[in-house]
């Protein structure tokens, strides 16, 4: 059978088995509750035992041919095959499923990019093993604690990525000291994971020591890694000085606003930026730079540490004047619950450099677009 058709038929048994399996585990897991009960708990009964129907059987016996027959393919479709087979077993046989995951991501690890150092936005084209890596490895970080021991053997990106998401789902699950080792771990990461370290730092109590260490690792990953960073206003450090500058001692915030101007001055000599922001509620700004950007996100924290400098910085860049007054708290004027819980700012942050911006038509957006999401306790 070709790969092509091969594919095309896994993904249809793995639609139509999980469809039809769902459907019985639903059946079998409706409990008759008091209204009252059941708005206090929305926990779901463990599901029985699946009874499959004859075609059901026989999908799930094509299922293990294709998982047998992979192993002659390429890694990257092996990779694939075992990842839609653990798929369409799901929703069966957990366990099962679960191994094939594992298969299927000792598969990718064979797998060669063979246009490594090219990025064409898509993955699955430019990046098969990270694709297929971030995948798998998300799959088995769903269902169970096990893809921390994969962890080591992943891409480095893919590495990042579910680290930040496991650290998150520790917080959330009130496992703090796991959560807080994971994120040891990532003190020198390419992409320090700002967002999982915001939710760790406010599950901690506000007086707690860790959250001044954590505070200080994102400082110094910050330094190190501020070079390749484009600015914004979430999932970064100046994020957590925005929350947290209240709960933490005034010299170390301080140091972490000198790191921050500094940082974004640097990248303003290397590419000018055009940046500008969007918020819920109509909220929105622009600013001619990424130094302008740090500046409305830290000055309402310096005018209450060092009023003075606050003041001199203001002189200095006196169009923020207008901004300053629109947003007096800057980040916490577009979510003022923003400094107490994470949860979702409905922020997004856009950088063009300057020197694609055309007379009379409007540039595609490029750079750092992001937008923040609910993770439960989330950044």
């Amino acid at each position: 059978m070709g790969l092509t058709r091969l594919a095309l038929v896994l993904v249809f048994l793995v639609i139509r088995l999980n469809t039809s399996a769902q459907n019985k585990i639903e059946e079998s897991t409706v409990r008759v509750e008091p209204a009252q009960s059941r708005k206090a708990s929305n926990i779901r009964l463990a599901a029985k035992p699946v009874k499959l129907t004859p075609q059901q059987k026989r999908a799930v016996q094509l299922l293990s041919a294709a998982r047998a027959e992979a192993a002659a393919l390429e890694p990257d479709m092996w990779a694939f095959v075992l990842w839609k087979v653990a798929r369409g077993l799901e929703a069966v046989d957990a366990e099962k499923s679960q191994a094939v995951l594992k298969e299927a991501f000792l598969a990718s690890q064979s797998v060669e990019e063979k246009q490594a150092e090219s990025d064409c936005g898509m993955d699955e084209v430019c990046h098969v093993k990270r694709f297929l890596q971030f995948g798998i490895l998300h799959e088995i970080a769903l269902r169970a604690p096990e893809a921390e021991d994969l962890l080591p053997r992943a891409e480095p990106d893919v590495r990042d990525q579910i680290t930040s998401s496991l650290i998150s789902e520790y917080t959330h699950k009130k496992d703090l000291s796991r959560a807080e080792a994971l994120l040891q771990h990532q003190s020198d990461a390419k992409y320090y994971p700002y967002s999982a370290a915001c939710d760790l730092m406010a599950a901690l109590p506000a007086s707690s020591p860790q959250r001044l260490s954590i505070f200080l690792q994102a400082v110094h990953n910050f330094r190190q890694q501020k070079s390749g960073r484009l600015v914004s206003l979430t999932d970064d450090l100046g994020e957590m000085v925005d929350r947290f500058w209240q709960t933490l001692p005034a010299a170390a915030v301080l140091d972490a606003i000198d790191v921050l101007l500094e940082s974004a001055k640097d990248r303003d000599q290397g590419q000018r930026m055009q940046v500008s922001f969007s918020a819920r509620g109509g909220k929105s700004g622009s600013f001619s730079s990424a130094y302008q950007l740090r500046l409305f996100q830290v000055l309402p924290v310096l005018e209450q540490l060092d009023k003075s400098r606050a003041e001199g910085l203001l002189k200095e860049n006196e169009s923020m004047r207008a901004m300053l007054t629109q947003y007096p708290q800057g980040v916490l004027s577009l979510n003022p619950k923003a400094s107490h819980q994470g949860g979702d700012f409905g922020i997004y942050t856009s950088s063009i450099p300057w020197k694609t911006l055309l007379p009379r038509r409007r540039p595609a957006r490029l750079g750092n677009n992001f937008m923040r999401k609910s993770s439960g306790a989330q950044t």
